[in-house]
């Protein structure tokens, strides 16, 4: 259980933006922002909703969106 914790988190979007090769990023409520790192556009709620990221292999990262149900690779900027 301990080390679930480490190695998944649940933060709360408070905006986001894509940029021009349709990528998004997301502002996170404790202030981190994170970046989608591959993949196609991916249609994200309108308003603040939460996303879960988790360690995956090699040091990367997938972020879960719960409305959609996709995993998505993304690195951390801030």
């Amino acid at each position: 259980e301990e080390e679930k914790k480490l190695s998944e988190i649940t933060l709360n979007v408070v905006k986001y933006q894509y940029t021009t090769t349709k990528k998004f990023v997301l502002f996170m409520e404790n202030g981190q922002i994170w970046k989608q790192k591959d993949g196609n556009r991916i249609r994200l709620p309108k308003g603040e909703f939460n996303v879960v990221i988790k360690k995956g292999m090699l040091g990367s990262f997938n972020m879960i969106v719960p409305t959609k149900r996709s995993i998505v690779k993304v690195m951390r900027l801030k």
